[in-house]
């Protein structure tokens, strides 16, 4: 076994648990216990002690791990990773702290196939692994890796650069991604449930499906991103930029997004029941058949957002700027619009009830409301819809219809 071991990881010797990679035997010509001198070890840096436990006793020892490999690209991908891994830890002083005050370089890390194939095993985990060979990959450069289906739970990622990597379907639950970039990454339906992500470039990445209940994206960079239907209930996203981010039919239930910005963004079908959305900005965004009930968004602006078909149930957008928003047939059941700017705003179909709060300095100028349904009783006469208006506390001379519905 051990020498097929050898003979299939060629530059990755097993080794004896024994013998000292730090040349601190004298005889050069002593025999390890499997057959490999100690003159062996020294000429050869990437020799590895593939047997020796893990201080995670949890984690697989390196022959184990490649026992478990089927194909041949599998075997190749994990002999040229841990001969780059053995490189690394043999020029250590080369690789610690450059310019970019990097740790280690593994670029480019191809480990698809190889992660392909020890998914299933419920010990192993990457960073475990590197970590208990003395490397973190925390400020690594990462750009461009493999590294689809890969287990980095708990992982430490600080300052990490991953753009253009693929992660699809990786595990990095509770990950410590602070100041990370992963512009462009590929992180489909994977996992980052209360991962932290604090100040973390994602611009441009695809995390569609993906998990990040209450995650932790405090000032992230997501513009562009993709994130249809991801999960976010109960993440943080304030002050994050996801200008022009696609986040048609994601969970944001419960979510902090105050003083986010998200210009341009789609979320149609999205839900953000109970979301905190104060300050934020959402202008030209799409939020068609969204539901933002019990949603709080004082002072955010909507300028020119669509809300067709939106639920806003007890939504309190006072202060809020909705110039020139599309509401029609919006439900507004119970929803505040104390001081909300609503000029130029199309209403058509929206539905009221007695809950429902203007008061005298929302603005409700030139708009476009043909009829509204207020307590299941559908109402034409744009007097009677003024009435309403007034009744539930507008200022009459802030109330105009346009001239053409």
């Amino acid at each position: 076994m051990r020498n097929d071991l050898v003979n299939n990881l060629g530059s990755v010797i097993y080794v004896g648990a024994g013998v000292d990679t730090g040349h601190n035997l004298s005889d050069q010509n002593a025999i390890t216990e499997d057959g490999i001198t100690v003159a062996q070890v020294d000429q050869n840096p990437n020799i590895a002690l593939l047997n020796q436990r893990p201080n995670d006793i949890n984690q697989p020892t390196l022959p184990e791990i490649f026992n478990q490999l089927n194909s041949q690209q599998a075997k190749d991908e994990f002999r040229a990773f841990w001969t780059l891994v053995q490189s690394i830890k043999s020029n250590r002083n080369a690789h610690q702290f450059s310019e970019k005050k990097r740790l280690i370089t593994l670029e480019p890390l191809k480990l698809n196939n190889f992660l392909s194939e020890v998914k299933n095993s419920k010990d192993f985990q990457l960073d475990k692994l590197l970590k208990n060979h003395g490397i973190t990959l925390d400020r690594s450069l990462l750009d461009g890796a493999e590294l689809n289906d890969a287990k980095l739970n708990d992982a430490k990622l600080y300052e990490a650069e991953l753009n253009d990597a693929e992660l699809n379907r990786a595990w990095l639950n509770g990950a410590w991604l602070n100041r990370a970039q992963l512009n462009g990454a590929g992180l489909n339906r994977a996992q980052l449930n209360n991962a932290k992500l604090y100040n973390a470039k994602l611009n441009g990445a695809k995390l569609n499906c993906a998990e990040l209940n209450n995650a932790k994206l405090n000032n992230a960079k997501l513009n562009n991103a993709k994130l249809n239907g991801a999960e976010l209930n109960d993440a943080e996203l304030n002050g994050a930029v996801l200008n022009g981010a696609w986040l048609n039919r994601a969970q944001l239930n419960d979510a902090k997004l105050n003083n986010a910005k998200l210009n341009g963004a789609e979320l149609n079908n999205a839900e953000l029941n109970n979301a905190k959305l104060n300050g934020a900005e959402l202008n030209g965004a799409e939020l068609n058949d969204a539901e933002l009930n019990g949603a709080v968004l004082y002072g955010a602006k909507l300028n020119g957002a669509e809300l067709n078909g939106a639920e806003l149930y007890g939504a309190e957008l006072n202060d809020a700027e909705l110039n020139g928003a599309w509401l029609n047939n919006a439900e507004l059941y119970g929803a505040e619009l104390y001081g909300a700017k609503l000029n130029d705003a199309k209403l058509n179909g929206i539905e009221l009830n007695h809950a429902t709060r203007f008061d005298k300095d929302t603005q409700l100028q030139n708009i476009k409301c043909n009829s509204i349904v207020f307590e299941g009783t559908k109402i034409e006469s744009q007097e009677t819809i003024k009435a309403k208006f007034i009744q539930l506390g507008a200022k009459d001379e802030n109330i105009s219809f346009a001239s053409a519905a």
